[in-house]
Order: structure tokens, then C-alpha cells, then sequence
């Protein structure tokens, strides 16, 4: 089996699934107008992306077939995804290990992100009150 055909049987299998919205994650490089584009969640992102029902958790799935690895850019993007919290990332070789995947990221506790990062995302959060409440006055 490709890992085309895993994918594509891993997302059946999922439409099965009760609380969980999945979909193929395309990533690449398209060309418009003489400009590159890029498209997907980007470089190193999981083959599957879904969402987990009721409290909307992020579960990546990379799909894998007998002994491929990781790139190093896959390695990356899990890594964040897990260092952030509120979100799941596993390889997944068969239909059945995406089951597993599905129950296992359904007990895992929501985390919350390390310190410097909410409070970088607080900081946002408070410039952009100022800058809308700016652009409120002016007009």
C-alpha cells in the first residue's frame, strides 16, 4: 500500500468516526501570475489534519507506510505542535493506529503554552484592542 492509498483510507475510516472532522492536508508549490504561491499548512505539516469534537482539539497525522521516518521538517512541526499544547501529533501506519490515535488524543489533557508565549499572545492581543480602538477615533 502507497501512502497515498493509506491516507486516503485513513480518511474513510475517519468519516466513521463520531466527533472528529478530518481532511487532507495538500501542501506545495503552485505558480500564478509568475509568482510562486505556497498552499497547505506548510512545509513538515501532517498529512492528516482534524478537529476533535466537542472542544475543537488539533489532531496531525502523519501517515507512514512499513519503515518511513520523519523528515526533519516533520520532526519540527510536531515539536511545536506538542511544546504549545492543546494539540496531538502522532505517525500512524494502518487504518487502526489513526483509531488509536483518535481515542489516545481524546484523554489527553488541554495544556496550556508556556509562559513567554502567553504573554507574547496577551501583548498581541492588547495592541490590537489599542490599534482598532485607534482606528475607531479617527473616523
Amino acid at each position: 500500500m502507497s501512502e497515498t492509498q493509506l491516507v486516503s483510507a485513513i480518511l474513510e475510516a475517519l468519516e466513521l468516526e463520531p466527533g472528529v472532522v478530518a481532511w487532507r492536508n495538500n501542501t506545495g508549490l503552485m505558480y500564478s501570475g509568475g509568482r510562486a504561491i505556497r498552499y497547505g499548512l506548510g512545509k513538515g505539516s501532517p498529512d492528516i489534519v482534524c478537529c476533535i469534537l466537542p472542544w475543537g482539539r488539533f489532531l496531525g497525522l502523519e501517515a507512514k507506510v512499513e519503515d518511513g521516518i520523519l523528515s526533519a521538517d516533520q520532526g519540527r512541526w510536531r515539536d511545536k505542535l506538542r511544546k504549545g499544547g492543546g494539540g496531538s501529533y502522532f505517525v500512524v501506519r494502518s487504518v487502526a493506529d489513526a483509531r488509536r490515535a483518535v481515542v489516545e488524543a481524546r484523554r489527553l489533557p488541554m495544556t496550556r503554552p508556556a509562559r513567554d508565549q502567553e504573554a507574547s499572545s496577551d501583548k498581541l492581543s492588547r495592541s490590537s484592542e489599542v490599534k482598532s480602538r485607534s482606528v475607531t477615533r479617527r473616523r
